[in-house]
């Protein structure tokens, strides 16, 4: 038997691989048993080896369009005050120029700033928690340790 053959065998018999519990979904009793005979013990289910790719292959593909910025400059506004004029003139211009003059993503790159705005739309909860989160911060001053031996050693 070859490998493939061990392979194909190995797939058919398996509840996952060959497609057996997809095609029960509709059938209540037999994807509930389907589901059942599936056995706890990962190490028993056929596992695919993982090869790496060929040295032939190329995984660095260059890319010639246009990113778009993290943050908003000057020349990004007058480039959206462009793409508004072409909108209102055709909207296929409009879309044209915003393929080729990609708009920033935010106005600023910086992960951790979230805007009022952005918070006043999330659910109550989660207001509270990122209110919790910002009371919790602890300020560091490095120049109080100075007055702090002094005052000790007084």
């Amino acid at each position: 038997m070859s490998n493939t053959q061990a392979l194909d065998a190995i797939v058919q018999s398996d509840l996952e691989w060959s497609g057996s519990i997809n095609r029960s979904t509709a059938q209540g009793e037999k994807f509930a048993l389907l589901i059942a005979m599936l056995s706890d013990n990962v190490l028993l289910r056929p596992a695919i080896e993982k090869t790496e790719p060929d040295e032939s292959y190329n995984l660095d593909v260059q890319n010639h369009y246009r990113r778009n910025p993290l943050s908003a400059e000057q020349v990004d506004w007058e480039k959206m005050n462009q793409a508004n004029f072409a909108f209102h003139n055709n909207v296929s211009d409009g879309r044209l120029w915003c393929v080729l003059n990609p708009q920033p993503l935010a106005m600023f790159d910086d992960d951790k700033r979230l805007d009022a705005e952005i918070i006043a739309n999330c659910s109550h909860v989660t207001q509270q928690r990122y209110k919790a989160a910002s009371d919790n911060t602890i300020e560091v001053d490095e120049t109080i340790l100075y007055d702090v031996l002094e005052s000790i050693h007084a």
